[in-house]
């Protein structure tokens, strides 16, 4: 099951904002849900960080750059948003490659953009982009060009920001912890990993280990449990029970913490396990 995020007014909880920085809020909250759902987070976070132009977002709005920029400010001093111009190397210059935004989704929640995602590489087509004015501005002025209206503009944001092209986007935040519920809801996703169609499982793995980072609150490993499941994935077309052994090993887990197991990092208990196993 997928995490249930407040609503924009419930995280706001009644943050004065001018009118214009309330609407760039409902969007930026309402983007930072939708990736939420592309990334199958079963555990709600205290943000979602995402990466998106700020040119795409002007568009969606019909903001100049400039006032969106401004009303951005009035969000970060209200504490709702982090986040800043994001950079990499095109042909030996650092160039703006979008906006890195990270949304708070939970009341109170000290937002604030880490490390690994300042460094991730958000759009490694980025170059080609650049070189072929075929990026956000381009799209954002055929949309215009076209007339479309808002909840077009809209649908090509999220689509940027939810990076549905293979580009895994850095784990979820490291402030959730060990969840039952998360953990079951991947038990009952690891047979349908199992069926997936060959042209989907890398997508289908990367959804499942999220979720699996998010259940164990440690999302620095999801590359490991990326691993771990190609490994179960690759048990089962040899003949043995590798899916099977992972999905019983979890379950396991899921009851061992239902009865209050006082364990520090759950994650590790359930590696060893599956080592054992």
């Amino acid at each position: 099951m997928l995490a249930t995020l407040p609503s924009a007014d419930a995280v706001r909880q009644g943050v004065r904002l001018s009118r214009g920085a309330a609407r760039l809020w409902v969007t930026l909250h309402r983007l930072a849900v939708d990736v939420a759902k592309a990334r199958a987070y079963t555990v709600a976070p205290e943000q979602v960080t995402f990466h998106l132009p700020a040119v795409t977002l002007a568009g969606v709005l019909d903001y100049h750059r400039s006032h969106l920029h401004r009303l951005a400010d009035e969000l970060r001093a209200a504490g709702l948003v982090d986040g800043g111009g994001h950079a990499q190397t095109v042909a030996g210059r650092n160039l703006y490659d979008g906006t890195v935004w990270a949304v708070a989704t939970r009341p109170g929640a000290a937002v604030r953009v880490r490390g690994d995602e300042w460094r991730h590489q958000w759009r490694p087509g980025f170059a080609a982009d650049y070189e072929g004015k075929s990026g956000a501005a381009a799209e954002m002025q055929r949309l215009q060009d076209e007339q479309a209206d808002t909840e077009m503009k809209y649908r090509a944001a999220k689509a940027r920001a939810a990076v549905p092209d293979g580009v895994l986007p850095p784990a979820v935040p490291s402030c959730l912890h060990s969840e039952p519920q998360g953990l079951r809801a991947v038990v009952e996703a690891l047979p349908g990993l199992w069926l997936a169609h060959a042209r989907h499982r890398a997508r289908e793995v990367g959804k499942l280990a999220s979720a699996l980072c998010g259940a164990l609150g440690e999302p620095e490993r999801r590359r490991y449990w990326c691993r771990v499941l190609w490994d179960a994935l690759r048990a089962e077309n040899e003949g043995r029970a590798g899916v099977q052994v992972l999905a019983a090993q979890v379950s396991r887990l899921v009851a061992d913490l239902a009865e209050g197991a006082p364990w520090r990092n759950a994650g590790a208990v359930l590696a060893a396990r599956l080592r054992m196993a």
